[in-house]
């Protein structure tokens, strides 16, 4: 159903930024004079803290540094994910950002769809000193939220993202004999806001407006007014400068004609009218360009001057000639 293959790894960013907020805390080590003897970066590390206890627990020569984990270190990790309802939108909602490739058009994206992300972060330390020192250099900074700047969408556009701190565990389940190493852990659980987009896609830019004012319903009828508004210079990219031309008139020529056509002659049997190709009137001098052809109807948009049932119109492109059986008008106030 849904189709074509998008990544824009929403979850994946939020886990390095969320692991970014706390790769620089250090620990400081103190003589008995008080002064600083050295310090410690904390190490920090994805995974649940049971990984890193049970590679506590199986070490058997506690002193050699090469194989040694060293506490203090950190963890972290994914422990929830669940649809926010507090941030519903309209469905169906797309971004729009500009298209690099075509100044003419804008990339969409549908979304967002927001979903809350639960992490948890662990602190592991032997002695409450340590673990007390790394609690301090994270909790002042939120209250109860810290909220992060970051880039979504191959870094289209920047939004804000707050996280926030829910609770402060503690536990400290020192149990057996001298060998066995203690380990004191704090629990931080947070919350965060995780924007989900779906696939890139392309639309033009509206560059001029008409609307028809008009009793009748029919589409058909030529409209008592028409108000346009169109971008000037039409060539303007959304960064130029750039004025917006309004205007309020009459409508002199239809904006799409129907022309059931007769007595066809092409260069080969077969050929027909091409859509894209301008036609004209060889009477009246009224211009078309071709936006489909089915059976013996040609619908034409772009009209300049007025078609008449005398006429033999002929393509530019393919040559082909032929008279005019029936016509029939359109004044629908498109929008280009």
């Amino acid at each position: 159903m849904f189709g074509n293959h998008f990544y824009h790894a929403a979850i994946r960013r939020t886990v390095a930024v969320f692991g970014t907020l706390f790769n620089d805390i250090n620990v400081m080590r103190k003589g008995s004079d008080g002064s600083a003897k050295n310090i410690i970066k904390v190490p920090l590390a994805y995974g649940p803290k049971q990984k890193f206890l049970a590679r506590l627990d199986q070490q058997t020569d506690f002193d050699d540094p090469k194989i040694a984990l060293k506490l203090p270190r950190m963890s972290f990790e994914i422990t929830s994910l669940a649809y926010n309802t507090n941030t519903k939108l309209q469905k169906g909602l797309k971004q729009t950002i500009p298209d690099p490739l075509d100044s003419n058009k804008k990339k969409t994206i549908l979304g967002p769809v927001a979903y809350t992300l639960g992490l948890q972060l662990s602190i592991m330390a032997k002695n409450q000193d340590d673990a007390l020192q790394i609690l301090e250099q994270i909790l002042p900074f939120f209250q109860p939220e810290y909220t992060v700047s970051v880039k979504e969408v191959n870094n289209s556009f920047v939004s804000d993202q707050p996280f926030i701190l829910g609770s402060v565990g503690i536990s400290d389940d020192y149990e057996g004999d001298f060998t066995t190493r203690r380990v004191i852990i704090y629990t931080l659980d947070f919350e965060t806001r995780v924007n989900f987009y779906g696939g890139i896609g392309s639309q033009g830019i509206i560059k001029s407006v008409n609307i028809d004012y008009n009793n009748n319903v029919s589409v058909s009828d030529k409209p008592m007014q028409r108000q346009a508004a169109v971008v000037s210079p039409f060539s303007a990219k959304e960064t130029d400068y750039y004025t917006v031309v309004e205007s309020l008139f009459q409508p002199d020529t239809p904006d799409q004609i129907i022309i059931t056509v007769s007595n066809i002659t092409a260069p080969q049997d077969g050929d027909t009218f091409t859509i894209g190709e301008t036609i004209s009137g060889n009477s009246s001098g009224a211009t078309g360009v071709v936006i489909s052809v089915a059976d013996n109807k040609v619908t034409a948009r772009g009209v300049s001057g007025i078609f008449t049932k005398d006429d033999v119109i002929s393509g530019a492109t393919s040559t082909i000639t032929a008279n005019i059986e029936s016509l029939v008008e359109s004044w629908d106030g498109w929008i280009s």
